[in-house]
Parts: structure tokens; C-alpha cells; sequence
């Protein structure tokens, strides 16, 4: 008798996910929140049932018939937000929570067009759930609000797209009907009044000693250590400084010019621009195959000659100050990054300029001076040039 050699499979990872805030990061307006909160309830797929029907005791308990949320209670009712919290933790779930503090992004990044903001949020998220919980199945709540869920949806099914092989993915479901999705709701809730500097409370070392006891990971952005904090830039000299505003100036009126036209290569343009401002907060050079990358994940495939023809080369005649070396691209912040583009320029133009005027002297001087290949050059630039290295040449 044949014995079939059975596959244990491997459990899958729910994420019940809820979003505290809003996304944008101009706080001086009325109403914007200073933080903007992902809560990430994670749940192994043989925990589920246990874990659904232990916090549905703890939603009758407190909250009868209705639905567990966070804003139901008030802040005078604290004790009674401590007394739920530690009934919900006592479920096996993990915690992940992502903080975006608002106020401690630079306000002159590619991170204040929402898009952007939206797109930075979307790989820090996934890339930190993806590494500790893989496979992992997403869920968020179809009544939230749906513009940054959508698009996280979107980033995350583009990541796993053609791979026949990952089981993760996203989908919605009503909180009404999903208790997880009620405790996500309710905890992130709790967080931000830990994180958020309208919404800490007296009582907040209670709730972070009890919440520290379930081991919460906490994605803090921007870090202490973080890249993207306001940048350190290389120097503060005045020239730096005018060469920066001044870049940073014309790339954002780019943005703000072309970033609601519909034509799509136009919107190839804005991308790379937006994706240069949101680099600009790690002052160095991006290498090109790193920005051929973000294209291929937003469905883009570019050659890197099409790259800088079409998209380089268009956005300098369009006035947008991009600065290149042989590390890539970057929105120049000091007189170093102009100089370098300078001798990545020297570097390509000269050798074919000395060449070129090499072929002129020879063509020159088999046709006895009846030829000059330069007579037939679309710009007076060309022959201006050419002239004024074989005069120089002549001199020496």
C-alpha cells in the first residue's frame, strides 16, 4: 500500500488593519492631524476562530450589541478604555503599529504632495509586515477611509503580482461584521494617545505599560536616526543655500504645473520629479537602476536610454534643475552637486567633441579643405564650438 507523503502547510498571517488621522502633513491647518496611524492586529490562520470569539465576549461585555470603537470612548472614561485594553490583550494576537509623525517631516519634500506621502507609507508598511509575517492576508475595514487603503491595496497586489507562489494579499471587510477589525479600530485609537500631541492623556504610562506587555512593534518614521528627518544637509554656506531653494523651487512649481495633467507622459515626468523631492530628504545621489525600479512597480518599464531622452532631457528644458554624476540623480543642495554635474558632463561631452573635431582635421585633410563635415550641422552651436577648439588647437 502506497503511503502519500502529506505537505504540512505553512499558517497564513491575517493583518486586521485600521488607520488613526489623516495624511496630511501640513499640521498648520485647521483640523490636520500630527500623526498618522496604521494599527496592524496579526493573527495566525489556526488562532482566528479562538482569538474572534474571545474579543467578541469582550465587545458584549462593554459595548452590548454595538460596535467596538475607539471614539466611543471619551477621555473622561479612561479607566473604562483601561479595563478594555486589558481584556483584548489577553488574546493571542501580535501588534504592529505603523506612526507617521508629521511634525518632524520636512516640509519641503516630495512627502507634502499626498501621492508621494501615500507611496513612502505603502513600502515602509508593507516591507515591515512582509518581513516578520510572511505569507500574510490583509485585511482593512471597507466603511474607513478608502483613499489611502485603496492605494495600499493597489501597492500591495502590484508587489505579489505573477508570483504563483505567494499566498498574500488584501481585501476589505465590513467592521460591523468583524469584531478583529473593531479591536484593530480600538487599539490604534488607544496608540494615538500615546503618540499624538492633541490626543496623549494623563493617564498615559498606564496604558504604554500595559500595552508594552504584549510586545507591540512600533515603526516609528521618522526615527531618531532616520534618513528622512529634516535632512542634514552637507553644508549651510549661503551659495549652498541659494542653490538649494532655488532647485527645490523649480521642482516643486513642476509638480504643481503638470501633477493633475492627464497626459501620461507627462505624469512619467511628474513621478520622477515627485520621486526626486521625496529623495531630496537623503541628500546623495539616486542610481538610475533605483529609479527604473519605482517605475517598474508603478507597471512602467523604461530603457535607460528612453530614461534620460525623454525623461531627464525633457524636465531640464522644462526648466527643472536636476543634477547628475556617475551615481545617478539628484535635486542639487550645494555647490558640490553642481560641480560634479559639471564634470559628469566634461566627462561624456568632451572626449566626443575631441573626437568629432578629430574626424573634421582628417576629413579636412584628405579632401585637401573641400569638406568640412561641420556644413551640414543643424546648430550654429555645433560649428561655434568646433571652431573655437580647432582655433585653440592652432594656437598651441
Amino acid at each position: 500500500m502506497k503511503v502519500k507523503n502529506e505537505i504540512k502547510q505553512e499558517p497564513i498571517y491575517h493583518a486586521y488593519i485600521d488607520e488613526f488621522g489623516d495624511t496630511n502633513i501640513d499640521i498648520s491647518k485647521n483640523g490636520v492631524s500630527k500623526t498618522f496611524i496604521v494599527a496592524a492586529l496579526i493573527v495566525r490562520s489556526d488562532k482566528i476562530d479562538q482569538v474572534r470569539t474571545e474579543l467578541n465576549i469582550v465587545r458584549s461585555r462593554y459595548f452590548q450589541k454595538g460596535e467596538m470603537k475607539s471614539s466611543g470612548i471619551k477621555n473622561k472614561h479612561n479607566k473604562r478604555r483601561l479595563s478594555i485594553l486589558k481584556e483584548l490583550l489577553k488574546s493571542d494576537f501580535s501588534i504592529c503599529c505603523f506612526i507617521a509623525e508629521k511634525d518632524k517631516i520636512f516640509q519641503q519634500s516630495g512627502l507634502r504632495f499626498k501621492r508621494s506621502f501615500f507611496k513612502f507609507m505603502n513600502n515602509k508598511l508593507y516591507t515591515e509586515l512582509l518581513t516578520a509575517f510572511d505569507p500574510l492576508l490583509i485585511i482593512a475595514d471597507e466603511h474607513g477611509s478608502n483613499e489611502y487603503m485603496n492605494g495600499f491595496r493597489r501597492y500591495v497586489d502590484a508587489q505579489i503580482k505573477g508570483d504563483l507562489f505567494d499566498q498574500s494579499g488584501f481585501g476589505f471587510k465590513d467592521s460591523k461584521n468583524d469584531v478583529l477589525l473593531q479591536a484593530a479600530d480600538f487599539i490604534g485609537g488607544t496608540i494615538a494617545r500615546l503618540f499624538d500631541p492633541d490626543k496623549i492623556i494623563s493617564q498615559k504610562s498606564d496604558f504604554k505599560k500595559l500595552l508594552d506587555s504584549k510586545n507591540p512593534y512600533y515603526i516609528k518614521w521618522p526615527s531618531k536616526q532616520s534618513d528622512l528627518t529634516k535632512p542634514v544637509f552637507k553644508t549651510t554656506s549661503k551659495q549652498d543655500n541659494i542653490i538649494r531653494k532655488y532647485a527645490v523651487k523649480r521642482a516643486i512649481k513642476y509638480v504643481e504645473d503638470y501633477g493633475n495633467k492627464t497626459d501620461e507622459f507627462i505624469q512619467l515626468k511628474v513621478k520622477f520629479v515627485r520621486d526626486l523631492l521625496m529623495w531630496l530628504n537623503f541628500d546623495d545621489f539616486v542610481n538610475t537602476t533605483a529609479i527604473l525600479n519605482s517605475y517598474l512597480r508603478d507597471g512602467v518599464e523604461l530603457s535607460k536610454h528612453m530614461f534620460r531622452t525623454q525623461i531627464v532631457a525633457k524636465l531640464r528644458d522644462d526648466g527643472v534643475f536636476i543634477a547628475s554624476s556617475s551615481k545617478g540623480y539628484k535635486i542639487p543642495t550645494t555647490i558640490d552637486d553642481v560641480t560634479q554635474y559639471v564634470k559628469h558632463f566634461e566627462g561624456k561631452a568632451i572626449p566626443m567633441l575631441e573626437r568629432l573635431h578629430k574626424s573634421r582635421k582628417q576629413i579636412s585633410l584628405v579632401t585637401e579643405g573641400e569638406i568640412d563635415i561641420l556644413d551640414h550641422a543643424k546648430s550654429k552651436i555645433t560649428r561655434e564650438i568646433m571652431d573655437s577648439i580647432r582655433d585653440q588647437n592652432n594656437d598651441n
